[in-house]
């Protein structure tokens, strides 16, 4: 049996699937499987799997009509053996002694999960290696669930369920949920809780491409939605778990990401089309941003929605320090 399952939903990548490829058969660490599940794609991935899946025993490829990468990931999650699962998606790469950094804690059972840093970079963007800057951290899991909703924190781990390895037995029966965007929100915050403990690392093992035809850069539409019920199924999984400080921080994230999303409405002038719960006023969403977010945070979002505010804005935070009080 492998020891690690990397599992890699493909759906219409086909200028990019090949590198993705190629960046996972060039792991320092060789015991794993690579698991490509073609989500119905209407390019060449089909041919480009198939390619590889004959070239390479351990490459397994499965092939379903099209239901979204949440139905994608779980087919890789029910025909895995690995003892260690990690997802990679089909238009990002990983760096070559990913597998390996991010096995060894869970090998010396020193955690049920690792989490490694994200690198951000476009098609055209040349690749260099900085190195890891930070320190190595040893949370519990749910520490670090509360770090995932903590809207002030140093983002050490992040929501995404890439760039993570996680111990099989964790994941258990939790799926993603199918037909849904921000599948993310809805299972990391499970799978971290899951774990007795979590090495989150400072290194950049994770490359992900930033495209503007990829599924969370296409702007605002009501499917952005999705993501508040994905944090409503957290709070009722942390509800039952008697988890109340977890609720607490959730219900905050909740109510940043309901007046982001109302902010994005309104940029792009589709505010008509915002659920009427959802709605309310543009001061009222910078108001509730205001009182959750960091400071330069919510600045970024004062100056798209209202630049003409930019200015009074920073007169009064430059007063405040003057006047030794913090700015959140």
């Amino acid at each position: 049996m492998p020891k690690i399952s990397v599992i890699v939903p493909v759906y219409n990548v086909e200028p990019y699937l090949t590198e993705c490829i190629d960046s996972i058969l060039a792991q320092t660490y060789r015991d794993f499987e690579l698991i490509l599940v073609d989500d119905g794609s209407t390019d060449g991935c089909h041919a480009i799997c198939d390619a590889y899946g004959e070239k390479h025993d351990f490459v397994k490829v499965i092939h379903q009509s099209n239901m979204g990468l949440s139905a994608a990931r779980n087919a890789g999650i029910d025909v895995s053996k690995g003892e260690y699962l990690t997802f990679v998606d089909s238009d990002d790469m990983i760096k070559k002694d990913y597998l390996e950094k991010l096995l060894m804690p869970l090998e010396l059972s020193y955690a049920d999960v690792t989490a490694c840093k994200i690198k951000k970079f476009t098609s055209n963007e040349e690749l260099q290696d900085v190195g890891s800057f930070g320190r190595h951290e040893r949370v519990s899991g749910i520490d670090a669930v509360k770090e995932l909703y903590d809207l002030r924190s140093k983002n050490n781990i992040v929501i995404e369920s890439v760039a993570k390895m996680y111990a099989k037995d964790i994941v258990g029966n939790i799926r993603f949920p199918v037909g849904k965007l921000h599948e993310d929100d809805a299972t990391t915050p499970k799978f971290v809780y899951a774990a007795k403990s979590v090495f989150i690392m400072p290194d950049e093992l994770y490359l992900y491409r930033q495209r503007a035809g990829s599924i969370m850069n296409s702007g605002f539409s009501i499917r952005r939605y999705d993501g508040v019920d994905a944090i409503d199924s957290c709070i009722d999984f942390f509800k039952k778990a008697n988890e109340t400080e977890i609720v607490a921080l959730a219900r905050q994230t909740r109510c940043a990401l309901i007046a982001k999303l109302y902010i994005m409405a309104a940029l792009t002038s589709k505010k008509d089309i915002v659920p009427p719960q959802y709605r309310m006023t543009e001061r009222a969403a910078l108001t509730t941003l205001r009182r959750l977010l960091p400071d330069d945070t919510y600045t970024w979002y004062l100056a798209q929605l209202h630049p003409r505010w930019l200015r009074p804005h920073a007169y009064l935070r430059k007063i405040k320090k003057m006047l030794g009080i913090r700015c959140n």
